[in-house]
């Protein structure tokens, strides 16, 4: 059995793929395989031979994706990587693996992530590791040692058997199954976390595996009506799913955000947020009841 397995999601963006597959090659590490799916691009990607690519005939959904992904590797761990991303640390690898080897209890390890910001003012630079998620939503980072942690970013390194066994990622963020809208997949990544965290496993951090997000942004940036309405959506179907507190600080919680929502965004935003929130709470009760990601 092959030990690691790379794995890059990846749409439209062949040059992206070429570069992050000349990154992996220059990480410290021998029984490797790297595994490209190709999400429906208009052009099918034509790499080397040695990498192996998953061609899907459309553009699927994030999560399916990573879904066909991981099952379609070889490896007895899984590294997840998006076609945007550049792993930073070339010697992290060997220290990950024993992490991963000795403590039975570790699940996948994380890195921590930076966010390469390109904009029309320059760049920046923004620490994204994250340790927990709070009652409003929001992602807290942990900038200290290394250690256990209960959510991280999109990159890490997992037991493939954990995968197995939680059954990858949840397709219900981003997709309302009942009136088939699809958009911005929000919390798809947390609610991994969550289920690996609630399957007996841990989450280990480990900040001296550095990678950089590259993401360009040009004349500003700010939120949509839309993609407010996929956030609340999101965020709703998680805290129904993984939170634990008791009613009224749901109540407490949603009433806050909402308030929030119309003080930034305005009344047009506020609107497509509660419906978010509403059709979220309702996909969320009946979920059970959707077809799941194509998954063994």
């Amino acid at each position: 059995m092959t030990k690691v397995s790379f794995l890059v999601i990846s749409y439209n963006r062949p040059d992206n793929v070429d570069k992050i597959i000349r990154n992996i090659r220059g990480v410290s590490a021998e029984d490797y395989e790297i595994v490209v799916v190709d999400n429906g691009s208009d052009a099918p990607y034509s790499l080397d031979k040695k990498v192996r690519v998953v061609r899907n005939k459309v553009n699927e959904r994030i999560q399916i994706a990573r879904n066909i992904g991981i099952r379609s590797t070889k490896g007895k761990y899984v590294l997840m990587m998006d076609d945007d991303l550049e792993i930073v640390s070339k010697d992290f690898l060997p220290k990950a693996l024993e992490i991963l080897e000795k403590d039975e209890k570790v699940g996948a390890v994380l890195p921590k992530k930076i966010d390469h910001i390109k904009t029309d003012k320059g760049d920046k630079y923004v620490e994204a590791a994250c340790c927990r998620i709070d009652i409003f939503g929001n992602l807290k980072f942990r900038k200290e040692k290394e250690g256990y942690v209960k959510c991280g970013v999109m990159t890490y390194l997992a037991k493939r058997e954990v995968l197995d066994k939680i059954k990858g990622y949840s397709p219900i963020y981003g997709f309302n199954p009942k009136t088939g809208a699809r958009g911005y997949a929000f919390r798809e990544e947390s609610d991994l976390h969550a289920k690996i965290n609630e399957s007996g496993y841990k989450l280990y951090y480990l900040p001296e595996w550095v990678v950089y997000h590259h993401i360009i942004k040009k004349g500003g940036y700010s939120d949509s009506p839309n993609k407010l309405y996929w956030t609340a959506y999101g965020n709703m179907i998680y805290i129904k799913r993984h939170a634990s507190f008791s009613l009224i600080r749901r109540l407490l919680w949603f009433c806050i955000l909402m308030g929030n929502i119309f003080l930034v965004y305005g009344l047009s935003s506020w609107r497509e947020g509660l419906r978010g929130y509403v059709d979220g709470f309702r996909i969320s009760l009946k979920e059970k009841n959707y077809l799941r990601a194509p998954y063994p």
